[in-house]
């Protein structure tokens, strides 16, 4: 690990380990802090004021295309030159602290070099959060356990990945098992479960759109956009007196319908990968909450369950089983079908489906962000260090062809790599997914006028969480 650690810096000839400072790191409330823990916490800001630090990838990809932060660039490219190369699988906690230690670096060279070193704080915090979004995009491959393990098979990977993948499984067959239960179930009163369903509804598609992003603030996004709805409902309706006693069972209603992949995963991958300044205390907050939800449910048995009525929770049940297996059978067929030879045994179908879809990884919304990236800088490309045996790369992993990089397995042309298409194409993304908010709005708040929903989407910058607590008020 050391001989990685050196690489960080290719500029310097005298250095041979990474310097340890009190590296500055923009937090959320825009103050200087140290790399070290906190001994006191700050006091918690304002929800929505929070929210307002905007980030921009653009932005960033912009200033570090300056060719003043060519010595940034070199960096960043031999990191992930040497990350690829110098083995062919780090552990996941290798892979946490190498990827951890390049982020203080980096950071610190911030400030040596221009645009960078002229930036304020909100500025400096955006460029932080690209370099990591940059960094994990790149790395996603090798870092996300679900797709690493379409890369080298269940067998070949470390212990921490593997225990990703088995918890995944075992948390999907419980969801599966008590997909039928309703909210009184949960204790969760019939007589607002009607109208909470649509509520709940538009949390599941937050919560799904976890498995679109490779970044891990996207990702956190999702939770937080996922737990804000069901705190504006709450709050709403006046049941939040009881706090994580009534939060709790509608979050764990919305992972079993809201047919979340690889959850478990996604939540290591936040805590793995976030830079830990960059969580704050409402982050871990709602991080702690989806763990404890996912906890529940994998030891989910009918003892921790409100049944009414024995014989119809029995029936439903029992439905449910001959339903599941219909659908394994189903699967089973199709996988004799395709003659799929995959050692499939120790896994369960959620993963098998996933090895045997090779566009899983592949979201339009970061691929396209990802070329942005390409179209300056092919951040693969490069020999293995001539001091290290390195084990031969497969194709995908460092493809020989630069186009490649861009174009591969994205759905995207290389037409669309110029860069004003290219602004065009994120542009024209972007209204679609607000144009899906604010239908579902819609949906969500009939008696409200679309024009005043269409105002608030746009003063709240389309922030589902706010917008939803928003328009919430106005019926009170």
């Amino acid at each position: 690990m050391s001989n990685l650690l050196r690489e960080f810096d290719p500029l310097s000839q005298g250095s041979s380990t990474l310097k340890t400072s009190k590296t500055n790191v923009i937090s959320d409330d825009n103050d200087s802090i140290t790399s070290e823990p906190k001994q006191t916490s700050n006091k918690k800001a304002d929800a929505e004021n929070q929210e307002e630090l905007f980030f921009d990838f653009q932005t960033f990809i912009g200033y570090f295309k300056n060719p003043n932060a060519e010595p940034l660039v070199k960096y960043t490219r031999s990191f992930l030159n040497n990350f690829v190369t110098q083995r062919a699988l780090w552990t996941a906690s290798e892979q946490r602290k190498l990827i951890n230690d390049f982020k203080l670096f980096i950071f610190d060279k911030f400030s040596q070099y221009k645009p960078f070193s002229e930036f304020d704080n909100a500025k400096l915090r955006n460029a932080q959060e690209g370099i990591e979004k940059l960094i994990m995009g790149k790395l996603y491959p090798f870092c996300f356990s679900p797709v690493l393990i379409q890369k080298i098979g269940i067998d070949k990977l470390d212990e921490e990945h593997k225990n990703d993948i088995l918890d995944d499984d075992s948390l999907q067959m419980k969801i599966e098992e008590y997909k039928f239960i309703e909210l009184d179930n949960l204790d969760v009163t019939n007589k607002i479960s009607l109208k909470l369903n649509k509520f709940l509804k538009l949390a599941g598609k937050e919560l799904n759109k976890i498995n679109h992003y490779k970044a891990p603030r996207d990702k956190m996004v999702c939770i937080l956009n996922t737990c804000k709805i069901i705190f504006s409902i709450l709050r709403h309706f006046k049941l939040d007196q009881d706090g994580a006693d009534s939060f709790i069972p509608l979050l764990i209603y919305v992972i079993i319908h809201g047919n979340v992949s690889h959850l478990i995963s996604n939540i290591k991958f936040i805590e793995r990968f976030r830079f830990e300044n960059f969580l704050k205390s409402e982050d871990q907050y709602y991080l702690s909450s989806l763990q404890g939800a996912t906890n529940f449910i994998t030891n989910l048995s009918r003892k921790d369950l409100t049944i009414h009525d024995e014989e119809i929770f029995e029936n439903a049940y029992k439905t449910n089983q001959q339903r599941l297996q219909k659908q394994r059978e189903e699967n089973e067929n199709q996988s004799n079908l395709k003659g799929n030879t995959t050692d499939t045994d120790n896994i369960g179908n959620s993963t098998q489906e996933m090895i045997m879809n090779p566009d899983y990884s592949h979201s339009p919304i970061d691929e396209i962000a990802s070329s942005m990236v390409s179209m300056f800088n092919d951040f693969f490309i490069g020999q293995p260090s001539s001091t290290t045996k390195s084990e031969p790369q497969s194709k995908e992993s460092i493809p020989k062809n630069p186009k490649n990089i861009r174009t591969q397995n994205t759905g995207i042309s290389e037409d669309m790599l110029d860069d004003k298409q290219m602004r065009k194409t994120v542009k024209r993304m972007e209204e679609q997914e607000r144009q899906e908010t604010l239908e579902s709005l819609y949906e969500m708040f009939p008696d409200l006028p679309k024009e005043l929903i269409e105002d608030i989407c746009i003063a709240k910058k389309y922030r589902t969480g706010i917008c939803v607590d928003t328009l919430l008020n106005l019926y009170e």
